[in-house]
Protein backbone atom coordinates (compact mmCIF):
# COMPACT_ATOMS: atom_id res chain seq x y z
CA UNK A 1 0.00 0.00 0.00
CA UNK A 2 1.34 3.63 -0.79
CA UNK A 3 2.52 5.48 2.18
CA UNK A 4 0.45 8.54 1.10
CA UNK A 5 -2.51 6.26 1.43
CA UNK A 6 -1.46 4.15 4.35
CA UNK A 7 -0.67 7.24 6.55
CA UNK A 8 -4.27 8.89 5.37
CA UNK A 9 -5.86 5.62 6.65
CA UNK A 10 -4.17 5.57 10.11
CA UNK A 11 -5.01 9.47 10.69
CA UNK A 12 -7.19 9.77 13.68
CA UNK A 13 -9.58 12.32 12.10
CA UNK A 14 -10.36 9.64 9.85
CA UNK A 15 -10.51 7.07 11.54
CA UNK A 16 -12.85 9.27 13.78
CA UNK A 17 -15.31 10.25 10.52
CA UNK A 18 -15.53 6.76 9.88
CA UNK A 19 -16.44 5.37 13.25
CA UNK A 20 -19.12 7.95 12.43
CA UNK A 21 -19.97 6.30 9.06
CA UNK A 22 -20.32 3.19 10.60
CA UNK A 23 -22.43 3.92 13.28
CA UNK A 24 -24.55 6.88 11.09
CA UNK A 25 -26.02 7.97 14.59
CA UNK A 26 -24.33 8.09 17.95
CA UNK A 27 -26.02 9.20 21.40
CA UNK A 28 -23.69 11.82 23.38
CA UNK A 29 -24.34 10.20 26.46
CA UNK A 30 -21.33 10.45 29.31
CA UNK A 31 -18.40 8.38 28.22
CA UNK A 32 -18.53 8.57 24.62
CA UNK A 33 -15.59 11.05 24.51
CA UNK A 34 -12.95 8.72 26.80
CA UNK A 35 -14.39 6.05 24.43
CA UNK A 36 -13.75 7.68 21.15
CA UNK A 37 -10.09 8.48 22.95
CA UNK A 38 -9.44 5.02 23.80
CA UNK A 39 -10.80 3.52 20.55
CA UNK A 40 -9.17 5.66 18.01
CA UNK A 41 -5.92 6.43 19.76
CA UNK A 42 -6.18 10.03 20.32
CA UNK A 43 -2.87 11.02 23.08
CA UNK A 44 -5.29 13.63 24.59
CA UNK A 45 -8.77 15.12 25.18
CA UNK A 46 -8.28 18.25 23.33
CA UNK A 47 -6.81 16.20 20.36
CA UNK A 48 -10.19 14.88 20.27
CA UNK A 49 -11.93 17.79 20.81
CA UNK A 50 -9.97 19.45 17.97
CA UNK A 51 -10.92 17.03 15.82
CA UNK A 52 -14.60 17.07 16.10
CA UNK A 53 -14.84 20.85 15.91
CA UNK A 54 -13.21 20.45 12.24
CA UNK A 55 -15.46 17.87 11.48
CA UNK A 56 -18.36 20.21 12.26
CA UNK A 57 -16.94 23.13 10.58
CA UNK A 58 -16.62 21.53 7.66
CA UNK A 59 -20.16 19.68 7.40
CA UNK A 60 -18.96 16.03 7.38
CA UNK A 61 -20.46 15.42 10.97
CA UNK A 62 -23.25 17.46 12.83
CA UNK A 63 -24.60 17.72 16.48
CA UNK A 64 -28.43 17.82 16.61
CA UNK A 65 -29.74 17.70 20.17
CA UNK A 66 -28.12 14.87 22.36
CA UNK A 67 -27.17 12.69 18.78
CA UNK A 68 -23.87 13.03 16.54
CA UNK A 69 -24.40 12.35 13.16
CA UNK A 70 -22.85 11.93 9.87
CA UNK A 71 -24.43 13.78 6.88
CA UNK A 72 -24.11 13.27 3.47
CA UNK A 73 -20.94 15.32 2.75
CA UNK A 74 -19.31 13.02 5.52
CA UNK A 75 -20.82 9.81 3.89
CA UNK A 76 -19.46 10.91 0.87
CA UNK A 77 -15.81 10.55 1.74
CA UNK A 78 -16.56 6.26 1.73
CA UNK A 79 -18.30 5.83 -1.02
CA UNK A 80 -15.66 4.40 -2.23
CA UNK A 81 -15.76 1.64 0.07
CA UNK A 82 -19.31 1.06 0.36
CA UNK A 83 -19.68 0.36 -3.49
CA UNK A 84 -16.80 -2.46 -3.38
CA UNK A 85 -18.91 -3.57 -0.46
CA UNK A 86 -21.99 -3.50 -3.04
CA UNK A 87 -19.85 -5.12 -5.74
CA UNK A 88 -18.58 -7.76 -3.64
CA UNK A 89 -22.29 -8.98 -2.65
CA UNK A 90 -23.61 -8.75 -6.35
CA UNK A 91 -20.06 -11.02 -7.29
CA UNK A 92 -21.76 -13.63 -4.33
CA UNK A 93 -25.38 -12.87 -5.07
CA UNK A 94 -24.51 -14.39 -8.78
CA UNK A 95 -22.37 -16.93 -7.80
CA UNK A 96 -25.49 -18.83 -5.72
CA UNK A 97 -27.76 -17.82 -8.52
CA UNK A 98 -25.18 -20.02 -10.54
CA UNK A 99 -25.10 -22.28 -7.91
CA UNK A 100 -28.37 -22.85 -7.64
CA UNK A 101 -29.46 -23.54 -11.43
CA UNK A 102 -26.02 -25.45 -12.10
CA UNK A 103 -27.95 -27.78 -9.39
CA UNK A 104 -31.45 -27.56 -9.68
CA UNK A 105 -31.08 -28.06 -13.71
CA UNK A 106 -29.60 -26.72 -17.10
CA UNK A 107 -28.22 -23.31 -16.58
CA UNK A 108 -26.40 -22.91 -20.41
CA UNK A 109 -29.83 -22.73 -21.47
CA UNK A 110 -31.35 -20.16 -19.36
CA UNK A 111 -28.55 -18.11 -19.25
CA UNK A 112 -26.64 -18.11 -22.40
CA UNK A 113 -29.30 -18.95 -24.32
CA UNK A 114 -27.75 -21.91 -26.44
CA UNK A 115 -27.38 -25.62 -25.40
CA UNK A 116 -23.74 -26.72 -24.83
CA UNK A 117 -23.52 -30.23 -24.55
CA UNK A 118 -21.41 -32.55 -22.34
CA UNK A 119 -18.90 -31.11 -19.74
CA UNK A 120 -17.87 -28.51 -21.29
CA UNK A 121 -21.10 -26.54 -19.60
CA UNK A 122 -20.60 -28.00 -16.34
CA UNK A 123 -17.12 -26.54 -16.60
CA UNK A 124 -17.96 -23.32 -17.75
CA UNK A 125 -20.29 -22.64 -14.86
CA UNK A 126 -18.18 -23.83 -12.30
CA UNK A 127 -15.46 -21.75 -13.51
CA UNK A 128 -17.44 -18.53 -13.42
CA UNK A 129 -19.16 -20.13 -10.04
CA UNK A 130 -15.59 -20.07 -8.57
CA UNK A 131 -14.25 -16.77 -10.41
CA UNK A 132 -17.47 -14.52 -8.44
CA UNK A 133 -16.59 -16.16 -5.45
CA UNK A 134 -12.82 -15.70 -5.45
CA UNK A 135 -12.64 -11.66 -7.15
CA UNK A 136 -15.22 -11.18 -4.33
CA UNK A 137 -13.21 -12.05 -2.03
CA UNK A 138 -10.27 -9.89 -3.43
CA UNK A 139 -12.69 -7.06 -3.09
CA UNK A 140 -13.70 -7.89 0.41
CA UNK A 141 -9.77 -8.13 1.71
CA UNK A 142 -9.38 -4.59 -0.83
CA UNK A 143 -11.97 -3.32 1.65
CA UNK A 144 -10.56 -4.53 4.71
CA UNK A 145 -7.39 -3.16 4.14
CA UNK A 146 -8.86 0.50 2.86
CA UNK A 147 -11.29 0.83 6.21
CA UNK A 148 -9.47 2.68 8.87
CA UNK A 149 -8.56 0.53 11.88
CA UNK A 150 -11.00 0.79 14.77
Amino acid sequence: MPKYLKDLLEMNRYRLLYYFHRHKEVEDREGLKAKLRKLIGYSSDGHLYHDLEDLVSEGMIEKKGERWRITRQGDFEFVYLDRLKSFSRLLLGLAAYFSLFFWWGDITDFVVGVRIPGPTSEFLVLFAIVSFIGVAAIVRYTVRQLSPRL
